[in-house]
């Protein structure tokens, strides 16, 4: 166990796993992706004169192994950026809560305190912690903290625009072919 405020062990000791449950936690709606940050891809061309880059696709050998055994037959690529406004303007026009980010992933085995105390305080960055284990999913989420679902459970929201987003694609092209990506240079703007 680690005191609050600290991740270095206040006792270590041998135990079990704990799972701590709240009902309410299990009726809010996530949208779970994976995120193709810059430690999957690798830099193929730089064009300074056009200000973009060529990137590849280089994705680790456990999210290869793994998504084909545990996804579906196709996948989706989203335009981040934009998809994001969306969402955003989205939830603000429906009064919807909604918290967003990379997961991070915590070794589950370590009862960290403040994991714990962010449960009994009901802090939503808990939808944001995923055990260890699955990081090879390098998972973004969506959550809406609050809204009313369907009668079956499901939590619809009509964004307009969105096809001009997605792109769809068989899984065996998204995991076995070499995708190369044009990427739009930014320049800091920062003064040393």
């Amino acid at each position: 166990m680690t005191p609050h405020g600290s991740e270095e062990p206040l006792i270590v000791a041998q135990s079990s796993k704990v799972t701590l449950e709240n009902p309410e936690y299990l009726e809010k709606h996530l949208f779970c992706m994976t995120a193709i940050t810059t430690d999957v891809l690798e830099i193929v061309d730089i064009d300074e004169e056009r200000e973009s880059v060529k990137v590849k696709l280089k994705l680790p050998d456990k999210f290869l192994n793994e998504v084909s055994n545990e996804f579906g037959s196709h996948a989706v690529l989203i335009n981040a950026g934009p998809f994001l406004e969306k969402m955003e303007q989205v939830s603000y026009e429906h009064g919807l809560h909604l918290i967003k980010g990379l997961v991070d992933y915590e070794d589950f085995n370590i009862n960290y305190s403040s994991r714990i105390h962010s449960f009994n305080e009901g802090n939503p960055s808990l939808f944001l912690k995923k055990e260890k284990y699955f990081e090879y999913q390098n998972e973004f989420r969506l959550v809406v903290l609050n809204g009313e679902a369907e009668e079956d459970g499901h939590f619809e929201l009509e964004i307009d625009g969105l096809n001009e987003l997605l792109t769809v694609v068989s899984i065996d092209t998204f995991l076995n072919s070499e995708m190369e990506f044009n990427l739009k240079l930014q320049k800091d703007n920062k003064e040393d």
